[in-house]
């Protein structure tokens, strides 16, 4: 089944993302005023409530019958998981999801802000942009919060957990599309809209480009987002 998608760089797009940058510098500068406020806590716990409740509301409307396509709308993408992840770190303030919500948040998410790809599936069309939009920014903007304002740094501890416990969810996207027929992660193929997954396919690597993604994401994850925070920090965790 084919279906209408937003076009990348429209005015739509282009506005959602000036406003995330807009939102995301303010919330770093109120951030780094407020640290060590005894209220933060509270404020956190309620902050990721919201964030769960707003998550299983979203669930809801996908899986809502006229809503579900099997191929398209399962909870089976990475910000799938990510949206809860990060509400049970914000309420627990469990190391473990933190460092998911940084390490996922903060280099896989972006793929489907800089170039989404956002079949209008459900109905009505806007409650899916403004649910697509909201979950992917909040996912990009509170790891960046937690780093830029409030000092929090990972440890290679928590490295080896998310290292470890990614391929789980690589393993069950792709039991999904075998099942399904769909391309949960894009591990069947790479979506219809333009994508980084276009540069590998132009250098050879058109069906593992997979791998070569892994690869450049340990990079990442180990010498820009690790290994620099790890060696100069002096934050509060």
């Amino acid at each position: 089944m084919s279906y209408t998608w937003m076009r990348q760089y429209s005015p739509e797009h282009i506005a959602v993302l000036v406003t995330g940058i807009v939102a995301c510098g303010i919330l770093v500068v109120a951030a780094r005023r407020v640290r060590g406020a005894p209220w933060l806590t509270v404020a956190r716990q309620v902050t990721g409530w919201v964030l769960m409740v707003l998550a299983g509301a979203w669930l809801v409307f996908t899986l809502w019958p006229g809503n579900l396509h099997v191929t398209e709308a399962l909870p089976f993408h990475l910000c799938d998981w990510l949206r809860y992840i990060l509400a049970y770190g914000l309420i627990t303030g469990d190391e473990r999801a933190l460092a998911i919500t940084y390490y996922w948040g903060i280099l896989l998410n972006p793929q489907a802000i800089i170039t989404p790809y956002l079949p209008y599936v459900h109905h009505p069309a806007w409650v899916q942009f403004a649910g697509y939009w909201f979950f992917h920014m909040v996912a990009l903007i509170v790891p960046i919060v937690m780093v830029a304002g409030f000092g929090w740094r990972p440890t290679w501890r928590d490295f080896r957990f998310v290292a470890a416990v990614s391929p789980g969810w690589m393993a069950v996207a792709g039991l999904a599309n075998r099942i399904t027929g769909g391309n949960y992660g894009f591990f069947a193929h790479k979506p219809p809209t333009p994508s980084i997954i276009d540069i590998f396919h132009r250098v050879g690597w058109k069906r593992t480009y997979w791998i070569l993604e892994v690869i450049l994401i340990a990079i990442v994850w180990t010498g820009v987002m690790t290994w620099p925070l790890t060696a100069r920090s002096t934050g509060p965790r």
